[in-house]
């Protein structure tokens, strides 16, 4: 009984962490169009890393038979937004140069910036970054993604573990 609850709640958890990416780009959008928070490349960037996460995880929830792939494709993803998240913070915050950023290249080379309402670049990374609770806006973003990677995390092992115990 225990191993079915399990299993029930690690099925759950894909939708959960798509949940989370929606809902941070949505918080992404809220704060931009009700409190005038303005994103820079790098915000757009991680929009776009949240999304990819969101379908991903959504894709592998609907595909339950190959849900740990689902998982360590939502792990690295993950990864990659700590990355972004944190190259923000610790470097493209503090470039006053107004050179196009790789960032920026990604988002045209996609066409991405084809749709300016949802990733439109109408900030420098360097303008003040807002405090919420006195953390940066940025690193809620990073608290988001390392969130979801240790979600995926945990799921993956547990699985491994799982199949592990299942196979003796």
């Amino acid at each position: 009984m225990k191993i079915n609850k399990f299993f029930k709640f690690k099925d759950n958890k894909l939708l959960l962490i798509s949940i989370l990416s929606f809902g941070s780009v949505a918080g992404a959008l809220v704060s931009q169009y009700v409190y005038d928070m303005q994103p820079c490349s790098w915000c757009i960037l991680q929009r776009i890393v949240f999304i990819v996460i969101g379908i991903v995880s959504l894709i592998f929830y609907i595909n339950s038979k190959m849900k740990i792939i689902g998982f360590g494709l939502v792990s690295i993803f993950s990864s990659l937004g700590i990355m972004v998240a944190m190259y923000q913070f610790f470097v493209a915050s503090k470039n006053f140069d107004c050179n196009i950023s790789i960032a920026e290249k990604i988002i045209v080379a996609t066409g991405l910036n084809n749709i300016p309402e949802l990733f439109g670049i109408y900030a420098l990374c360097a303008d003040l970054s807002p405090l919420i609770f006195g953390i940066p806006y940025v690193l809620w973003s990073c608290i988001m993604f390392l969130g979801i990677m240790i979600i995926s995390d945990i799921c993956v092992f547990n699985t491994v573990k799982l199949n592990r115990v299942i196979e003796k």
